[in-house]
């Protein structure tokens, strides 16, 4: 199974992040704000009613309060970020999908319940069944109503 290329995008945004703050750890907090700048994640959180300005003043001060520095070194992946990925990929193995891609991740970062990133989307309301309802069936909750052209 093959990651669907703006997952690997994501993947590679957030580890260019991590390593560029100089920061010792990659974590699914890295991978969420990536997800903040690509087309499909943005608008797969902003469909489902997260504040991304918020959500991105959360992560960076997150990022500044909570993740050590590092001099010379490639961020190590957090066993967090390996869970979320791992339980993305079974999920997505399971359900006879071709392909990993960005809402695989998302749905599975709900199922962290320890991680920041979970946190901050659960913060603003956001609930694993609303992610997998826009993912799946194109159900937004905006307040315009408006829905993803399947």
């Amino acid at each position: 199974m093959e990651n669907s290329e703006s997952l690997n995008l994501v993947i590679m945004a957030a580890f260019s992040e991590a390593k560029n703050l100089r920061h010792e750890y990659l974590t699914p907090e890295h991978l969420l704000y990536a997800m903040l700048f690509s087309p499909e994640g943005l608008e797969i959180i902003e469909n489902c009613g997260v504040d991304t300005e918020v959500l991105k003043k959360n992560l960076t001060q997150h990022f500044t309060d909570k993740i050590p520095k590092i001099e010379n070194r490639e961020p190590i992946i957090t066993e967090q970020f390996h869970n979320i990925m791992e339980r993305a990929f079974l999920h997505s193995a399971s359900a006879q999908k071709e392909g990993l891609d960005i809402g695989d991740v998302i749905v599975s970062m709900f199922d962290e319940e320890e991680s920041f990133a979970s946190y901050y989307l659960t913060s603003q309301g956001v609930t694993r069944l609303d992610i997998l309802n826009y993912i799946s069936h194109g159900i937004s909750l905006v307040p315009d109503g408006s829905q993803k052209n399947d």
